[in-house]
C-alpha cells in the first residue's frame, strides 16, 4: 500500500472545536488494555492462543468505533457498529509449507455484553475464516469459529 501527500489541510476550513457537540461516551470504548485471546476452530484445527493489546477510538456520536487488536503476531481491526463488533478482514501472508503464500479472509460478530461494562472481561463472538491459494492443497481452509477476548490487564 503506498500514501501519497496531496498537500495540506486548509486549518480555516476546520470547524471550531467549541462549536461542535459534545463528544458522547460509548459503551463501545470498554474494550482497552491486554486481553487473552482464544479461537476454537469448528473444523478441529487447533486453538490459536494470544495476548493482544486492544485500542478503541470512537466518533464524536460515540455510534460508531474501532477497536484495534494487536500484537507481535497479528494485527485485528474491528468495527462496532448497531451494538456489534464486525471483523472482516483480509490478507496475503507468507506459507512456505504451503507453496509460498495464501490468501486469509476473517469475517465475524462480536455483540456488545449485556449489560455493558468497563473494562469489557469477556468478549466473545463467532466468524468464519476461508484461506486460499493456488496450489497449497491441503492448506485450504473453510470453517467457523469460536473467540474469546478476556481481559488480563493494562
Amino acid at each position: 500500500m503506498n500514501f501519497t501527500r496531496t498537500g495540506d489541510v486548509d486549518v480555516n476550513s476546520l470547524p471550531d472545536p467549541g462549536t461542535l457537540p459534545p463528544r458522547v461516551v460509548s459503551p463501545a470504548e470498554a474494550p482497552h488494555g491486554r486481553y487473552h485471546w482464544t479461537r476454537t476452530y469448528k473444523n478441529g484445527l487447533p486453538q490459536l492462543q494470544d495476548g493482544p493489546a486492544v485500542i478503541t477510538d470512537c466518533l464524536r456520536t460515540g455510534d460508531r468505533c474501532m477497536s484495534y487488536f494487536h500484537s507481535g503476531s497479528f494485527d485485528l481491526p474491528m468495527l462496532f457498529g448497531g451494538g456489534n463488533w464486525t471483523l472482516d478482514a483480509e490478507h496475503d501472508q507468507a506459507a512456505p509449507g504451503c507453496g509460498g503464500s495464501v490468501h486469509v479472509k476473517m469475517t465475524g460478530q462480536y455483540p456488545l455484553p449485556q449489560p455493558p461494562k468497563d473494562p469489557i472481561a469477556p468478549l466473545t463472538g463467532h466468524g468464519h475464516l476461508e484461506q486460499s491459494g493456488s496450489g497449497i492443497g491441503s492448506c485450504a481452509v473453510n470453517t467457523d469459529f469460536d473467540d474469546t477476548y478476556t481481559r488480563i490487564g493494562d
